[in-house]
């Protein structure tokens, strides 16, 4: 590695170059994930559709250990924007996804949290069904994990039962 590229600053790398980055700083553990945390809301805070598009691409062929540690590393409301960029979700994953915390500096943590499981239910209800079932069956779950899915549960049960009444309204 040459000195321009171990000075560059990470904001002016193209996206392949930031995500080389970031998931080497992953694997090395050289940063703590608190460290890693503003480069990943850097890395997906592009609004430009075509470098959208190509992190998307690129993303999609990381391996599942990558993701694993970008999915640590991400804060609560960067974990939408990645969930929509991963090929599958692993078990493994939905557990990293469903223990995270919300920051202590969020004003409306619940919303957060239920943004976060509309996007993961609306990508992979199974597997968060299952993971879901394992932590609260577990005791190392989150202390308010119990309540917040309960909510969401009982969110796509209203969801559910207004549709029926309302069948050609639109969700």
């Amino acid at each position: 590695m040459s000195w321009i590229e171990k000075y560059y600053p990470f904001v002016a790398r193209s996206p392949k170059k930031q995500l080389d980055w970031l998931v080497g700083a992953c694997r090395k553990g050289a940063l703590a994930d608190s460290e890693i945390t503003p480069y990943v809301r850097l890395l997906l805070a592009n609004e430009d559709p075509e470098v959208r598009d190509e992190l998307a691409a690129i993303m999609a062929a990381l391996p599942g250990g990558d993701w694993n540690h970008l999915l640590r590393a991400a804060d609560l409301c960067d974990l939408p924007a990645l969930l929509e960029r991963m090929p599958e979700i692993t078990s493994e994953q939905a557990l990293i996804i469903l223990r995270k915390e919300p920051p202590p500096y969020e004003n409306h943590p619940e919303q957060e949290i239920e943004r976060l499981y509309d996007t993961f239910h609306a990508r992979a209800p199974e597997v968060m069904e299952h993971a879901a079932a394992i932590l609260l069956a577990g005791d190392n779950r989150p202390a308010w994990f119990a309540d917040a899915y309960a909510r969401f549960v009982e969110k796509l049960r209203d969801k559910e039962f207004l549709s029926e009444l309302y069948p050609k309204a639109k969700g």
